[in-house]
């Protein structure tokens, strides 16, 4: 998987799960829960991507202008994963933090969408 201007994300990259359900608290202190639809799990990615030099940086800042929209949808196979799903970039946007010398790090967070 190498969607993200040609690089893969690396082995610190973390996966949170997230469910929306539906629930109801009644007067005696009994709650129902139900899931919120079908798709009631969203995958939620922290990206990290290290060790880019400057001369990929262009490659990386280039996808992620097209991508970061988070208007924007792409579908790719994430590294716990064996099925392409469709995910987002979050309104945070993208961090870029220099490594020393000419090597960068880029974090971002993606969500899953249906």
């Amino acid at each position: 998987m190498a969607l993200f201007g040609g690089y893969t994300p690396s082995i610190t990259s973390q996966l949170t799960m997230t469910y929306r359900t539906l629930e109801y608290q009644f007067g005696s202190g009994y709650k129902q829960v139900a899931p919120d639809g079908i798709n009631y799990a969203l995958e939620n990615w922290q990206l990290t991507f290290e060790n880019i030099p400057a001369t990929g940086a262009a490659a990386m800042e280039t996808w992620i202008n097209t991508y970061g929209d988070p208007t924007m949808t792409f579908n790719t196979t994430m590294v716990l994963g064996s099925v392409a799903k469709t995910y987002r970039m979050s309104n945070a946007g993208y961090t870029k933090m220099s490594s020393g010398g000419d090597v960068y790090t880029y974090t971002f967070n993606i969500e899953q969408v249906f």
